[in-house]
């Protein structure tokens, strides 16, 4: 179940739950947290899983920017998390045109392909996994909530790029059916954040 913000006793069936980078490190944790509360998951990522042979994961590898590879992913799903990203700390004058085209081509159009897909196939529910960064522009943050505005400061890829994807996601609440939400403090087991909030609509 995921628990409704601020009310613990708001609580949503998952069913079966599609993670996309479940080979990374978010979304390893994320995989076999889900496992262990004893639901069915398929992790979709590039990169082999790292996760040992479970009777309810099934792997998938692929590439998100392949919308036939997306549509089979999310095919049978209830609930999409998706963590997939290139992590791009790249900036300024040192960002190529290759390298713009290669995070926008994941980050953002990976992400439009993954709604669209789930909203083509009846999913109910999409997560994304956005970052601090969209809201911190390099100032601290205390008693931050889902109020707080995109920085307009864009150190990095990455943080421009999710800005974008979560704006999308956010669009799309309600759309086709899908209900969307961001988490932009993501975390996994072994690594603690000192500020966690969700932004959703």
């Amino acid at each position: 179940m995921l628990c409704g913000m601020g009310d613990s006793s708001l609580t949503t069936e998952l069913g079966r739950v599609l993670v996309t980078g479940g080979s990374g490190f978010v979304g390893a944790n994320l995989v076999t947290e889900l496992l262990d509360r004893g639901h069915q998951v398929r992790s979709f990522d590039r990169a082999p899983s790292p996760l040992p042979a479970h009777p309810r994961l099934e792997v998938i590898e692929g590439d998100i920017c392949d919308q036939r590879t997306v549509a089979a992913a999310v095919d049978g799903i209830h609930t999409v998390i998706h963590t997939a990203a290139i992590i791009d700390l790249m900036g300024g004058g040192s960002v190529t045109e290759e390298y713009r085209q290669r995070s926008f081509a994941v980050n953002v159009t990976g992400t439009e392909n993954l709604v669209h897909a789930a909203q083509a196939a009846g999913v109910k529910r999409f997560v994304y996994t956005a970052s601090n960064s969209v809201v911190m522009g390099g100032q601290r943050i205390s008693g931050g909530d889902e109020t707080l505005p995109y920085t307009e400061r864009f150190n990095d890829l990455y943080t421009e790029t999710k800005v974008v994807a979560e704006r999308f996601v956010l669009s799309q609440n309600g759309v086709e059916g899908l209900l969307t939400c961001s988490l932009s403090c993501p975390f996994g087991g072994r690594q603690l954040h000192s500020l966690v909030f969700r932004r959703r609509v």
